[in-house]
């Protein structure tokens, strides 16, 4: 099966895009890193393994129609599959094997995982139990194959006002597309927390560098909901480890 995983960028740190793109090259199964610079192409990444493709300004949507056009670029070049990866988080090794061990047994179209959550230095804050193929499904999280290659592209039409809640969006296309859909019940992706509430729900207070902009899902969410598409409001689903399986999780990525 041929995978590409796509990362839209814009002005992540280098460190950031690395750490990206090495989790993708040390994958157990063979991968393509799509990275589309979303108006602000690094010259670093120019010189990786990678396809770039450099957008001429960037677009403040979220990266989607960034996303959008990795995907395209992914289905026009033949490609089985396609998984997504921001820029500033990263996949454990076994993430796309497991996702593909997944779709194969289950024989799914659309499949998901669960994720870890980390804070801005990388360290584990707790595992979240959202991404679950039911509530709801993390960018980060998602795999599309057969029936739902199609879907993979679907950022672009994601209406303006609702960037801030892409992922919830594109999960509703999924859901509304019927396809057959599977879990893996397991957490593959690290997820770098930037929202102060996730961090409140843990009962930390959130570090510097947390987006400012709380109210922007809120308020997408409460347009969504006023155009009678449905209610995407959820409440933070997240388990909290104990010092021991804290420190033991976190030697997978920091050893």
């Amino acid at each position: 099966m041929k995978v590409a995983v796509v990362t839209p960028y814009y002005k992540e740190s280098i460190d950031y895009l690395r750490l990206c793109h090495e989790s993708v090259v040390n994958q157990t199964v063979d991968c393509t890193h799509i990275m589309v610079a979303d108006g602000h192409p690094n010259p670093e990444v120019e010189r990786w393994a990678v396809r770039h493709i450099a957008l001429p300004y960037s677009h403040g949507d979220f990266g989607d129609t960034a996303k959008a056009i990795g995907a395209v670029e992914a289905i026009g070049s033949g490609y089985d599959a396609i998984a997504f990866m921001d820029a500033d988080n990263w996949f454990l090794e076994n993430h796309i094997e497991s996702l593909i061990k997944c779709a194969e047994k289950n024989k799914a179209d659309f499949v998901s995982s669960y994720r870890y959550l980390c804070r801005i230095d990388g360290t584990l804050l707790g595992e979240c139990l959202n991404s679950d193929a039911k509530t709801f499904v993390d960018t980060n999280c998602m795999f599309f194959r057969g029936k739902a290659l199609r879907i993979a592209a679907h950022w672009f039409h994601i209406p303006p006002d609702s960037h801030a809640i892409c992922d919830r969006v594109m999960w509703r296309f999924v859901q509304n597309s019927k396809v057959k859909v599977a879990h893996t019940g397991i957490s593959t992706v690290c997820y770098r927390l930037t929202y102060p509430q996730v961090y409140e729900a843990f009962g930390e207070e959130p570090p510097e560098g947390c987006k400012a902009g709380r109210n922007l899902v809120a308020e997408a969410v409460q347009r969504w909901k006023q155009r009678g598409l449905g209610d995407l409001k959820m409440d933070i689903k997240a388990r909290k480890f104990s010092k021991e399986k804290t420190e033991m999780i976190q030697k997978l990525w920091l050893p």
